[in-house]
């Protein structure tokens, strides 16, 4: 016999009739109503997404004045924030085997950034710090007379602009 959409059975120990009620689940209620919603939500995520990725740019970085040999050129393309720390926004590692290379970081948001360069001649990933000065070759992005600042390193990448800059790299002596 069926009661309310549910099943019963006798109990064999207790000789009682059992009903078993089969209601919709609450949880595939909720999973439902989710799955009705993801439409709507990739909708509006590529709505939000498709502008982003409309306003991003390639950046073309070209280093010159490397000493070709062992380990890799380490290009960062900084924010003020990150300026002259070992972060970046955007980054890239390519290998030290010519005098100049080319390097393009995709996807960039258009702003103000500085490119930092460190020729990192033992291959540990890091731009090696001595007591007074840099151990390892490095360049900025700018004209740089002294001590280089953000001011001075600072590029602006546009969505629809030119977007190239060249930095030399400085071994020290």
């Amino acid at each position: 016999m069926h009661r309310a959409c549910g099943m019963e059975w006798l109990d064999p120990t207790s000789g009682r009739r059992i009903y078993l009620l089969r209601r919709p689940s609450r949880a595939k209620g909720i999973i439902m109503n989710r799955l009705r919603a993801l439409p709507i939500a990739l909708v509006v995520a590529g709505a939000v997404a498709a502008p982003c990725a409309a306003m991003a740019a390639d950046v073309t970085i070209t280093v010159d004045g490397i000493q070709p040999g062992t380990g890799n050129i380490l290009v960062a393309l900084q924010t003020e924030d990150e300026f002259l720390s070992g972060e970046g926004t955007y980054s890239a590692e390519v290998p030290a085997d010519a005098d100049t290379l080319t390097t393009v970081l995709e996807g960039v948001v258009p702003g103000e950034y500085a490119v930092a360069v460190v020729h990192d001649e033992n291959g540990d990933g890091t731009f090696a710090l001595g007591d007074d000065a840099p151990l390892e070759p490095w360049g900025v992005s700018g004209d740089q007379l002294g001590d280089p600042t953000f001011e001075s390193s600072k590029i602006v990448v546009s969505e629809d602009g030119d977007n190239k800059v060249t930095v030399t790299i400085a071994y020290p002596m």
